[in-house]
C-alpha cells in the first residue's frame, strides 16, 4: 500500500499534475539580460536608483571665489546678466582677457580665453599622453574633482598612471592645416591643441545591482584644453602648475545628490524596438540601422535648471540609408525607467495633428495633447526645433489639452516644402521630464525674392523700377550685376 501510494505520487510529478487533478503551473521565464553599448547588464525590472539634484547658491562673491582658483583670471570685477532664463555671473581678466563664467541654474562654469580657444597658432611642443597627466594634477591641485561620495572619477587617488597604457581620460586633438615657419607656409595637418575628457560615472552601487553608471549629456564631464606641453612655453595658461591650459569646462561643478527613490528598468530590447520603429516611420523608404544603446545619467548643460537625475539608453550612431547615401540622426535618449503607478515620470503624447500631416503656414493649427501618470500639477511647453516655446503653461491635473497657434513656420529647400518639428514637453512637480514630438510639412514652400540692382543705383531705384542715371563711362548691365551673400555666425563657448 506504501509502494503504490509513492508510485501514484511519482507519476503525477512526472506527468506535471497536480495534486486535486488541476495541471502544474509552468515556471515564467525570468526576464533576458541584456548588455548595453557601455558593457552594463540589465534585466527588465531591475531597480536604478533616481536622484534630486541640488545646485549651489550662486552670487558674484561665490563666483569670485572660484575665479581665484585660476591665476590667469584671478580677482577683479564679477559682471552679472540673464541667460537663457537664469542668472550668470561673468569674471574677466583686464590683464589677460580671459574669462570665467558661472551660471546660477547649476553652479557649474566655464573658464577660457576666448582668443586662445578658436586660435590656430602653434604654442609649442603638444604630447596628447602627457595631457592626461597634467589635467590630473591641476583638477587634484584645485580640488575641483567631485568631493561627493555619488560621484566618480578615474585616477582621484594618485595622477601616477601611466596614460599610454591606462588611457583613463579620452583625448581629442584640435588639427590645424597650415603651419607657418619662418614666413613660409606648408600645408599639413598640424596639432594645435588637445581636448582632454574627464569622465564622471555614478555609484548606485548602494541602491541597485550595477555598481556604477556613466554621466552623459552635455553637463556630464570636466573638459579641460591645452595647447602646448611645454613647461619653457610663454605660451597662455590659466595656471602656472601646469603649462598650455587655455580653457576649463566643470558644468557639473559642486552640485550634490540626493537619492530619491528606485525604479524599475525597462526592458532595452524593446525599448530598442520602438526606437527602430520611430525612425522608420519619419524615413519609410530607408534602411534604418539602430545600434544598441548605452546607459547613462544624463545631464542637461551648466545653464539649464535640472531638478532629477535619471538612467536613460542613449542610441548614439544611428544610421538612415536611403539611395546608397548613409545619414547619421541625432542621438535619441529614451528614460530605462519603467512608468506609470510603480515607475516613474509622466507620460505624453501629441494626439493630433499626426506624424507628418501638413498644415498651411500663417493660419491657425490646432495642437493637441495629453498628459497623465506621474505626478500633478504638470507644466508643459510646445515649442519648434529650434527652441521657439509656441505656449507654456502649467495645468493641475492630467488630461487633453490644445493650443491653437499660427506660428508654425513656412521652410522651404530649392522650392520644395521642408517639414518642421513640433514638440511637447511635460515636467511634473518631482521634475521629470518627458516629450513628444511630430514632424508637420507645410503645403507651401517660401518664396524667395531677389530684388534686382542696376549698378550704379540703390534698391530704392530698382523696386520703383526707375533706372538710375548713367554715370560716366560705365553703362548699365542688364542681369550682370554681381551679387554678395554672406551668413554671419557665432557660438558661446
Amino acid at each position: 500500500m506504501h509502494r503504490r501510494w509513492f508510485s501514484v505520487l511519482l507519476v503525477a510529478t512526472l506527468l506535471g499534475i497536480g495534486w486535486g487533478g488541476a495541471a502544474a503551473r509552468t515556471p515564467t521565464p525570468a526576464p533576458a539580460i541584456h548588455r548595453t553599448s557601455n558593457g552594463i547588464l540589465l534585466q527588465a525590472g531591475l531597480p536604478l536608483p533616481v536622484y534630486r539634484i541640488i545646485a549651489p547658491f550662486v552670487n558674484a562673491d561665490k563666483t569670485l571665489t572660484v575665479a581665484q582658483l585660476f591665476e590667469g583670471i584671478g580677482s577683479t570685477t564679477v559682471f552679472s546678466d540673464t541667460y537663457n532664463g537664469g542668472n550668470r555671473f561673468t569674471v574677466a581678466s583686464r590683464g589677460t582677457g580671459a574669462l570665467l563664467e558661472r551660471y546660477g541654474a547649476s553652479g557649474g562654469f566655464f573658464a577660457y580665453k576666448p582668443g586662445e580657444v578658436a586660435g590656430e597658432t602653434v604654442r609649442g611642443t603638444l604630447d596628447v599622453n602627457q595631457t592626461q597627466y597634467l589635467a590630473c594634477i591641476f583638477l587634484q591641485r584645485n580640488q575641483l574633482l567631485p568631493d561627493n561620495r555619488n560621484i566618480q572619477t578615474p585616477a582621484t587617488q594618485s595622477c601616477d598612471f601611466d596614460p599610454q597604457t591606462t588611457q583613463p581620460y579620452s583625448v581629442t586633438r584640435a588639427v590645424g592645416t597650415e603651419e607657418t615657419i619662418n614666413g613660409t607656409t606648408t600645408i599639413r595637418p598640424t596639432t594645435l591643441a588637445a581636448w582632454v575628457r574627464v569622465p564622471l560615472s555614478l555609484n548606485t552601487g548602494r541602491f541597485a545591482q550595477i555598481p556604477s553608471v556613466p554621466l552623459g549629456g552635455a553637463g556630464g564631464h570636466i573638459s579641460l584644453m591645452f595647447s602646448t606641453t611645454n613647461i619653457d612655453s610663454s605660451a597662455f595658461s590659466l595656471d602656472s602648475s601646469v603649462p598650455g591650459l587655455v580653457a576649463a569646462a566643470l558644468p557639473f561643478y559642486d552640485r550634490t545628490l540626493q537619492q530619491f527613490r528606485n525604479v524599475p528598468t525597462r526592458d532595452l530590447a524593446a525599448v530598442r524596438a520602438e526606437v527602430v520603429n520611430r525612425v522608420s516611420a519619419s524615413y519609410p523608404t530607408a534602411t534604418v540601422i539602430v545600434p544598441v544603446p548605452a546607459l547613462v545619467y544624463d545631464v542637461d548643460d551648466a545653464a539649464s535648471v535640472q531638478r532629477v537625475l535619471e538612467p536613460v539608453f542613449n542610441f548614439a550612431n544611428i544610421q538612415v540609408v536611403m539611395d546608397g547615401k548613409t545619414t547619421f540622426i541625432r542621438d535619441i535618449n529614451v528614460p530605462a525607467a519603467e512608468g506609470g503607478s510603480t515607475g516613474f515620470g509622466p507620460s505624453v503624447e501629441i494626439m493630433t495633428p499626426a506624424d507628418n500631416a501638413t498644415y498651411q503656414p500663417g493660419a491657425p493649427t490646432t495642437l493637441q495633447g495629453s498628459v497623465g501618470e506621474g505626478t500633478a500639477p504638470y507644466t508643459y511647453t510646445w515649442s519648434l526645433e529650434d527652441g521657439t516655446v509656441l505656449q507654456q503653461e502649467t495645468v493641475p491635473t492630467g488630461g487633453p489639452f490644445s493650443i491653437t497657434t499660427n506660428g508654425l513656420p513656412v521652410a522651404g529647400r530649392e522650392g520644395t516644402p521642408v517639414s518642421t518639428l513640433v514638440r511637447l514637453a511635460v515636467e511634473d512637480s518631482t521634475g521629470a521630464r518627458r516629450m513628444d514630438e511630430v514632424r508637420l510639412r507645410p503645403v507651401v514652400a517660401p518664396a524667395v525674392y531677389l530684388p534686382f540692382v542696376r549698378r550704379g543705383g540703390g534698391a530704392a531705384l530698382a523696386a520703383s523700377g526707375t533706372a538710375p542715371a548713367q554715370s560716366a563711362g560705365v553703362a548699365p548691365l542688364e542681369g550682370a550685376a554681381g551679387y554678395t551673400f554672406g551668413i554671419e555666425a557665432g557660438n558661446d563657448y
